[in-house]
């Protein structure tokens, strides 16, 4: 069973992030893209846990290997994202989560091999948010 990791770095303009990952040591890339969820069981995940975050995001950026979704800070959104990382790592093992707190914003990155960008696109969304 992998763990979160938790580590603590300081950005450029010197603000301090915790960062939670649940990526091990272990490259993503060579897992395959398989989620362990059957139809309905997908289907109500999305729409308990999931769905939330389209409608809590503030913005979407594209990273080389996935999308980084900002929210704006606040205990709750903070739980929800935990709540769905831990949810996620048990069925999409393929993909890597880091929540990263910085003042006034939670930032959650969902990454992997490129074959599975499409997952996380239909997963999360890929549109950038303004």
């Amino acid at each position: 069973m992998k763990t979160a990791a938790q580590f603590i770095i300081a950005t450029p303009a010197l603000h301090v992030a915790l960062v939670v990952s649940s990526a091990s040591s272990s490259n993503t890339m060579n897992v395959p893209i398989i989620c362990t969820l059957t139809g309905p069981e997908l289907a109500e995940r999305k729409r308990t846990v999931l769905d939330t975050v389209p409608n809590a995001q503030v913005r979407t950026y594209r990273l080389a290997n996935g999308y980084a979704y900002e929210f704006p800070a606040g205990r709750e959104v903070l739980e929800k994202l935990k709540t769905l990382v831990a949810l996620e790592r048990q069925c999409c093992q393929f993909l890597a989560f880091s929540i990263i707190e910085i003042p006034k914003k939670i930032r959650l990155e969902v990454t992997g091999s490129p074959e599975a960008l499409a997952v996380i696109e239909d997963l999360f969304g890929s549109a950038d948010k303004q």
